[in-house]
């Protein structure tokens, strides 16, 4: 999920959604989606978020989640975009012992 938070958002609904694997391609349309995005781009003269900081974030976080299961959630909140960077400034992750997988190579009955 990706929304620019705060009170505004939560009572709006203003956030995008994507499953895992995140690709580059819905990083990207991730940050544009929401309705929110013209404050990211540049809103009446203030300068730009750095678009590629935050991907990048994304990204990142994306495969934290694909790679260690026993995270049940991650909240980075809040995100400091600025035209240089995009800083994570806290964080809250609860993390579970993780879900039993099926074995792929079984086969199963439908």
């Amino acid at each position: 999920m990706f929304g620019l938070g705060g009170i505004a958002t939560e009572v709006l609904g203003d956030r995008a959604f994507r499953i895992l694997p995140l690709t580059d391609v819905d990083a990207r349309d991730l940050v544009r989606e929401i309705r929110g995005a013209p404050l990211l781009l540049g809103y009446r003269g203030a300068p730009a978020a750095n678009l590629a900081a935050l991907e990048t974030l994304l990204l990142r976080v994306a495969l934290l989640a694909e790679d260690l299961p026993e995270i049940w959630e991650l909240d980075l909140n809040p995100v400091c975009a600025t035209p240089e960077r995009a800083l994570a400034v806290d964080a809250r992750v609860r993390v579970a012992p993780a879900p039993q997988r099926p074995d792929p190579t079984l086969r199963r009955m439908r």
